[in-house]
């Protein structure tokens, strides 16, 4: 398995921004998560999960179309 990390920098911090102001009220995404989810809805490409064990932000992958694994499911 292979796993990529990248750096926060503007774009991160853009699209986390957007991802506050669409989720932070209604789902309770909160700030350091909106930075983890702007990260992976950037760089997400078919095929790849998401892993994640909060239920908060795997669904706000969900509603983002990302796939993801929650190894609490498990």
């Amino acid at each position: 398995d292979e796993f990529r990390v990248e750096r926060v920098g503007p774009a991160v911090l853009e699209e986390a921004e957007q991802m506050m102001k669409q989720y932070g009220k209604d789902e309770g995404l909160r700030t350091l998560d909106a930075i983890q989810i702007g990260t992976c809805n950037l760089l997400y490409e078919k095929g790849w999960k998401f892993i994640c064990a909060d239920h908060i932000l795997c669904n706000v992958a969900e509603l983002n179309g990302i796939a993801f694994i929650n190894p609490l499911d498990f």
